[in-house]
């Protein structure tokens, strides 16, 4: 009798693939005076069952069609036979972990030991895995994974995708020091738990195995092994699966208990679900879908999982309550958010050791449901050396940042949201001299550089009264009587660009800030708009613009495009242009 695909082995039993009709005997009447389980199947299974067996006996055929389906190596696989074995049928299943062969009857005794003993050391307690695949990119399948692992008592995260740009960046542990998959060397098909989260970064109850930042692919036999000793560790196993059909993917898709399909609930999510749903299901028949609402075309979540059709696990929709709690959270940023003052943007302090900017919008100005940002804003401290090490930017840029420091010009860094220009900003304050004194200006206290003498100003905004608002422009012009010898600006967004300007050509040599824009070529024309804001007009701008700033850097972030989606951030990977 061959196993079907949705049939697991039960835990705790041995699979034995056996195709003689007297050696199944034997091993029956072995297997029952060991007290053991016995599942005989005729043909290799699915790779969770293989692994999950205390044991595995295979007589000759079946070895040889082991090795050529290259199921993983794992522990106690038996050779059985009435003979002993070719080196052919030896060697095959030495490629499957075979360490012991064993001739019926003569060798009885022996066997009653070997299953004896698997039984005993195999864990009754065997955790739940469950993988989680996104319809398509930006579907939420990462944040989802991240929940589902922080909400079970004990868990493992496994990210499966080497270009997803990294989920310990979404669990905050990428400076956890521990085991990332580069890092990760398996001799033989198993490894136990214990020593696995020992190795594995840990935070808030999760062991996270990432991917780093090297994007090198990942290996089905070893992901495959990780996930088994997440389960016999009793733990819950969470795996984040890429979109693409890989032998990795597969591998994580075949050894879960439940697979969740996360969409949005929008056309173009539908159709990329039910696009997936083929290839999802011939890997796992046991598989739902979690629907993310609300639609901006009114989709239900009920009529989403028709679409796809998958039974639906789960509906995600907006909390109820939660503008009555943002409105509180608006009174603590020191903010109205009403009716009358549908949006509102502040930080809130006081709750851990870093700032949170918090940006909220209620209906009806935002049409499908209360909408909030929540930005964590972590304290930029990292020197030089450190972005080298982390592959954020080239020796050759760091070397050409500290020229620029030692010869005290002005500089502005360039980029998009999120490129890291703050970052590399307190990285280079970090290499001035410590004799010197810095006044750095900000919006938002981000800024941090491993400096000894740094002076931070702050700005803030009117209260829910109106008053009390003090603006980058107001503390620019604060930092001028303060004796700099360096003034920052954390980020040139508005009027304060004319205060700034006129500190560069006042003999306040080496300032520097940040500035969003597409390209270097296009700073200028991104300070003449903000220059307009103070009332400077363009003649003007230019002739300050070209006297005070002698360097111009530019941050892009460079990114993996897959299956026509941007696919994630590679190594957050950075790349100044100077």
């Amino acid at each position: 009798m061959a196993i079907s695909r949705s049939a697991r082995t039960p835990t705790g039993t041995v699979l034995a693939l056996i195709g003689d009709p007297l050696l199944r005997e034997d091993v029956s009447r072995v297997a029952a005076a060991a007290g053991v389980g016995l599942v005989l199947v005729d043909e290799p299974s699915g790779r969770k069952a293989w692994m999950a067996a205390a044991a595995v006996l295979l007589d000759a055929p079946a070895a040889q069609q082991c090795a050529g389906r290259a199921l993983p190596r794992r522990a106690r696989v038996i050779l059985i036979g009435h003979d002993d074995p070719c080196s052919a049928d030896w060697q095959a299943a030495i490629c499957v972990g075979a360490q012991q062969v064993v001739t019926l009857p003569a060798q009885d005794a022996d066997l009653v030991a070997a299953l004896s003993e698997a039984a005993c050391h195999d864990d009754a307690g065997r955790g739940p895995a469950v993988a989680v695949i996104g319809a398509r990119g930006g579907a939420g399948a990462t944040v989802f994974a991240v929940a589902l692992a922080q909400s079970a008592p004990d868990a493992l995260l496994v990210e499966a995708d080497p270009w997803s740009g990294g989920i310990d960046l979404v669990v905050g542990s990428e400076d956890v020091a521990g085991l990332r998959w580069p890092d990760l060397a398996l001799q033989g098909g198993r490894v136990g738990y214990p020593a696995l989260r020992d190795a594995l970064p840990r935070r808030d109850g999760v062991s996270v195995l990432s991917s780093g930042r090297s994007g090198a692919d990942i290996e089905a036999g070893p992901l495959g092994a990780v996930i088994d000793a997440g389960c016999r560790g009793g733990v819950t196993v969470v795996c984040d699966v890429p979109r693409r059909a890989t032998a990795a993917a597969e591998t994580a898709l075949d050894a879960a208990d439940l697979v969740v399909l996360v969409t949005p609930a929008d056309v173009r999510s539908c159709t990329a679900a039910a696009a997936a749903r083929p290839w999802v299901l011939a890997c796992n028949p046991n598989t739902g879908v979690v629907v993310r609402g609300p639609s901006p075309g009114g989709l239900r979540a009920a009529e989403v999982a028709r679409i796809v059709d998958l039974p639906l696990l789960a509906a995600m929709r907006p909390h109820s309550g939660l503008a009555e709690v943002l409105e509180r959270g608006g009174l603590l940023a020191g903010r109205r958010l009403d009716e009358a003052q549908p949006w509102v943007d502040g930080q809130l302090t006081g709750i851990g050791p870093f700032t949170v900017r918090l940006h909220a919008v209620l209906p009806p100005v935002a049409a499908a449901g209360t909408c909030l940002s929540l930005r964590v804003l972590r304290p930029a401290g990292h020197d030089l050396d450190a972005l080298i090490r982390s592959g954020t930017i080239p020796p050759q840029a760091a070397d050409l940042v500290r020229a620029v420091i030692r010869a005290r010009l002005a500089f502005l860094i360039s980029g998009g949201t999120g490129c890291g220009k703050t970052t590399l900003l307190a990285a280079a304050l970090g290499a001035v001299d410590a004799h010197e004194r810095i006044v750095c200006v900000e919006d938002a206290a981000e800024l941090a550089p491993p400096h000894p003498h740094l002076v931070k100003l702050v700005a803030r905004g009117a209260n829910v009264e109106g008053v009390g608002e003090v603006t980058v422009r107001d503390l620019v012009r604060q930092a001028l009587r303060m004796r700099p010898d360096r003034i920052v600006v954390g980020e040139v967004r508005g009027a304060e660009v004319v205060d700034l300007l006129a500190a560069l050509n006042t003999g306040h040599d080496g300032g520097a800030g940040t500035v969003h824009a597409n390209s270097p070529a296009e700073v200028p024309a991104r300070l003449e708009a903000l220059g307009a804001l103070g009332g400077l007009d363009r003649a003007a701008l230019i002739s300050q613009l070209a006297a005070a700033v002698l360097s111009v850097g530019r941050l892009r972030v460079s990114s993996t495009v897959a299956d026509g989606d941007r696919d994630g951030v590679c190594d957050r990977g950075r790349h100044a242009y100077l």
